[in-house]
Formats: C-alpha cells, structure tokens, sequence
C-alpha cells in the first residue's frame, strides 16, 4: 500500500468509528506516522508526496527485481553481496536492503521460498 492510500485508509477507518490506536494496529504503522498523516491537508500530502526523496535502492530496482525473480530463494543479504561487487561506491545498510527486498516482494506479491524448517532439516540429515 503506498502512502496516499494509506492516507485515504486512515480517514475512511476513522469516519468507520476506528480508534486512532486500532487504525494503526490495522494498518501496521506507527501511531507517530498516524498523527504525521492526519496533520496533513489532501493538497499538503499530494505536494508532500510529490517532494519525498527516491529510495537509495531505487535505480538497482530493475536488476534486483531481476534476481529475485530468478532466484525466488535469494536472501538479502545475497542481493546486498551482488550489489556491492556491481557497486564498490555503494553503502547501504543491512536493515535497508532487507526492507527495500520486503517491500518489492510485498509489492509484486512475491513470497521467499520457504527453508527447510528444523524438522524437515532432521528428516534430510545425512
């Protein structure tokens, strides 16, 4: 969900009768973030949104959707390894290649292919 229908979602939940508590419980975000969006005017929030910085990953967007989409299993900490052998210059966070990985996985409906779990691990022991 980008953030204007976030900001769409907040106000039809709370013209629903939703708690201000329990329309960011619902849309998994932060009270703080909830109260930064209501101080917001529809014109404020469009121009805001219109000035907000492109993500640090953004033009490697492209071939990290290419890796995940070739590799459904890849972590992370993988596409971050392949980013800075593509990239020396590049510095980036652990925590902002996991989130930047989350959201186009989110976005694309893409799921990780799951491990195998600590019993299924016992079954394939040697």
């Amino acid at each position: 969900m980008d953030k204007w229908e976030v900001y769409m979602e907040i106000y039809q939940l709370l013209k629903q009768g939703f708690s201000k508590v329990a329309v960011a419980k619902k849309l998994n975000i932060s009270r703080t973030t909830l109260y930064h969006y209501l101080q917001r005017s529809p014109e404020e929030m469009t121009r805001w949104l219109a000035s907000t910085k492109q993500r640090k990953l953004d033009p490697y967007r492209d071939m990290i959707l290419q890796w995940i989409q070739k590799h459904p299993d890849i972590s992370a900490s993988q596409i971050q390894d392949w980013l800075e052998e593509r990239d020396p210059n590049l510095s980036v966070g652990e925590s902002t290649v996991r989130q930047y990985v989350r959201h186009l996985r989110e976005e694309w409906k893409w799921t990780s292919v799951n491990r195998l779990d600590s019993q299924n691990r016992e079954n394939y022991a040697i």
